[in-house]
């Protein structure tokens, strides 16, 4: 399969008991049905946090027009299906998906089905008092854990 750092995972903690729920990612849920393991991927009936990778060029770089070129390449059509058909990861670009595998477009776990989409949230830059209190919460959390 696609990926090959399973420790990165949490199914193997959820296969061998050490957890009974998790945070994880569409890439937890394949690697788990990848092993055939008994996970269920859920996404809350009250939206999730949409998350996107990017590919930037820094206004400083001194090969702009190479990464230009290399992003050009990416969007290709043929490219970008390549790249989903192979990672499992969808990208936006509506030209690739005539040639992306049948079966990812349908997954709901690799492209999830729109009623989820309209309800998902991007979660923006807290700022340092919105850091601090979120450090706060989460020690108290895990202070709580450990009684």
């Amino acid at each position: 399969m696609w990926w090959d750092n399973k420790e990165a995972s949490i199914v193997p903690a959820l296969v061998d008991g050490q957890a009974v729920i998790a945070f994880g990612w569409a890439y937890d849920a394949l690697l788990a049905r990848e092993e055939s393991a008994p996970i269920s991927y859920i996404l809350p009936e009250e939206g999730t946090f949409l998350w996107s990778d990017n590919f930037v060029i820094p206004a400083s770089s001194q090969h702009k027009a190479t990464a230009e070129l290399f992003l050009n390449f990416v969007l290709r059509a043929d490219i970008s299906a390549q790249i989903i058909n192979e990672s499992y990861y969808p990208m936006a670009n509506d030209a690739a998906e005539p040639l992306v595998n049948p079966e990812l477009l349908a997954d709901p776990i690799v492209y999830l089905p729109e009623e989820y989409l309209r309800k998902a949230e991007i979660i923006v830059p807290l700022g340092a008092d919105g850091e601090n209190l979120y450090a706060a919460l989460w020690q108290q959390f895990l202070d709580s854990a450990n009684r």
